[in-house]
């Protein structure tokens, strides 16, 4: 069971763009890839079929994948040796993958005499192993400022053992970075068309490789692929035994071979602006008889984008507006003062709580503004602009929660107008950007904790709401929600289901993706931990999820606002917790 949210949406009216502090626009560096640092589980394919998981240690799976082709032998969870930080998966002497999350590296090998009964023939299939990872914060090429990839490479061995048989046609070692550039416009013609673009770190038959072209007929269709030399982005001819570094901006060269793409009759519907890099591989290509091994760190894809926080008042200078603790009661019970007088734009609940803040007491220092009661404080710290939200309740709950009763939350939230701000089509891109850090988790449970009634979590939802007044669904919405912390799971699963759980509830539709889309380790008390996620894919994922369900069925795409937000706890255990905010932030890219 997963305990949800159930506060009333509250429709506040102010002009967010007018409203904006000044100052508010900043230039903000984003990592189109998730995974940079090797942290989190490998899948394993096995000429296309699923083989089984590489559990690097912290329980996270989804991001890179180790791809098996036309080999003889493979590697599985069952080879695995830990040497220190590195975790090695050997299949004898034929593979090797050497995952190093603390280094944040990883090694491919392969002797692949163990593959070709003597050398590879002509049109003998090639033996190749890659690491790939699906792109998470897809978003169009042409939206990304100085997108620049990096990449650290030292290839440790490459041994010929073709003997006299060698034919330089048909025998060499290839290392590749492959990006799959697609159409991921969903209004287009051309969506879910690609081509791909390739960048060679090493072939052995060159000092540097030379670019070429060339069409791949596969099921979906005749693509394009563009090999660029090896001089493009290294000036130094690449052997073994040398350690490598690539740093090169991509997009002017990407979009030059989207229009020679174009220019030859392929992505016929697509158009520049339809094109996100939504696939990352590097690839140990081995068409012939070698003994070759490379290592792998430093790996980004890096933009910059100019951006303004939807959050008003993102200091919170204004203070905050405080509902009564009456959940599902929208009025405006007073008010915590901070430095200006202006209206608050950030609201407080304390939904199912014994105590009133209001009612509470203040500390106002020069490091520190607190707010609190007996079971709660709200908090600034000055020096970064820092939010603490401390909820303790052990002072809320005389005994463990029992079915159907409801519990204490302790939220902050804001919302939109949606004349002025948010709409969902009119988006490339939607971060969700948050640096937090659990100073607090203790249990103060009286007997065990059952799952199915008891935890501690830390939720940031948006809603995704029809403001189309023509719409009979006009108001009605999703609940989409980040759990940055869940007190049953080192990650967070999926969950998908109605806002229910206890008398007073919304009964709207709530989407909660599998947390390792997010984080890249397990969420752990006193530990920074910085969430940066492109939601808008997965925003649609849900909008479809919620129809096919029976929610927003007269709603179409088009129809959809980013509503507002809460972020905070909600404690249906006897836990006391605290968290400190030191940035939150919400992104639009148009």
């Amino acid at each position: 069971m997963t305990f949800t949210l159930s506060s009333v949406f509250i429709g506040m009216s102010f002009n967010a763009k007018a409203a904006k502090n000044a100052g508010a626009i900043e230039t903000v560096e984003f990592d189109i890839l998730y995974d940079t640092g090797f942290k989190t589980e490998f899948g394993t394919t096995v000429n296309g079929s699923p083989g089984s998981a590489l559990n690097n240690g912290n329980g996270i799976g989804g991001y890179w994948f180790y791809e098996q082709r036309n080999s003889n032998y493979s590697i599985s969870s069952d080879s695995l040796t830990e040497v220190g930080t590195s975790k090695q998966y050997n299949s004898g002497e034929e593979k090797k993958l050497h995952i190093d999350p603390a280094g944040e590296s990883v090694y491919m090998y392969a002797d692949t005499t163990y593959d070709y009964s003597s050398v590879r023939q002509n049109g003998q299939a090639i033996v190749s192993n890659a690491i790939r990872q699906p792109v998470k914060n897809i978003i169009p090429v042409c939206k990304t400022n100085n997108l620049t990839f990096t990449l650290c490479f030292y290839i440790s061995q490459s041994e010929n053992l073709n003997g006299n048989a060698f034919n330089e046609s048909l025998h060499t070692i290839q290392y590749q970075v492959i990006f799959k550039v697609e159409n991921t416009n969903r209004n287009s013609e051309g969506k879910g068309d690609y081509f791909i673009f390739v960048l060679p770190l090493y072939d052995a038959r060159y000092n540097q490789a030379p670019a070429y072209d060339n069409g791949l007929q596969d099921t979906a269709g005749k693509k394009y692929i563009k090999n660029i030399s090896t001089g493009e982005f290294l000036s130094a001819s690449v052997t073994a035994g040398n350690l490598y570094t690539v740093n090169y901006a991509v997009a002017q060269k990407i979009q030059s071979v989207f229009n020679e793409a174009k220019g030859k009759n392929y992505l016929t519907d697509s158009n520049w602006s339809d094109m996100s890099i939504s696939d990352f591989s590097i690839e140990q290509s081995v068409p012939g008889s070698y003994r070759t091994g490379c290592y792998f760190s430093n790996i980004s894809l890096r933009y910059d984008s100019d951006v303004e926080n939807a959050y008003l008042d993102d200091v919170y200078n204004c203070g905050f507006n405080v509902y009564s603790t009456t959940e599902g009661d929208g009025t405006i019970a007073g008010r915590l003062n901070n430095t200006d007088d202006s209206a608050p734009s950030w609201t407080i609940a304390q939904w199912n709580s014994k105590y009133n803040i209001l009612d509470g007491y203040k500390i106002d220092n020069d490091n520190l503004t607190l707010w609190g009661d007996s079971s709660k404080q709200v908090f600034i710290r000055k020096n970064g602009n820092v939010l603490g939200l401390l909820l303790n309740a052990s002072a809320e709950y005389s005994s463990d929660r029992v079915s159907n009763q409801p519990w204490p939350c302790l939220l902050l939230n804001q919302e939109f107008d949606f004349d002025n701000h948010i709409k969902v089509d009119t988006l490339d891109a939607l971060y969700m950007n948050v640096t937090f850090d659990i100073t607090k988790m203790e249990n103060k449970m009286h007997g065990a904790v059952n799952p199915d009634l008891h935890a501690a979590q830390l939720l940031w939802y948006i809603t995704v709401q029809n403001r189309n007044p023509q719409s009979a669904d006009f108001g009605k919405y999703v609940w989409f929600g980040l759990q940055l912390y869940d007190s049953r799971y080192g990650i967070p699963p999926f969950y998908a289901d109605e806002d229910g759980g206890k008398d007073v509830n919304t009964g709207m539709f709530i989407y909660l993706p599998s947390a390792d889309k997010y984080v890249a380790s397990p969420v752990s008390v006193n530990n920074l931990t910085k969430v940066n996620y492109n939601v808008l894919p997965e925003i649609s994922v849900a909008f479809a999820l919620a129809q096919s369900r029976g929610y927003l069925t007269n709603t179409t795409f088009n129809d959809l606002y980013i509503g507002g937000m809460n972020i905070g706890w909600e404690l249906p255990g006897t836990f006391d917790v605290c968290v400190e905010i030191a940035d939150l932030n919400l992104y639009p890219i148009y």
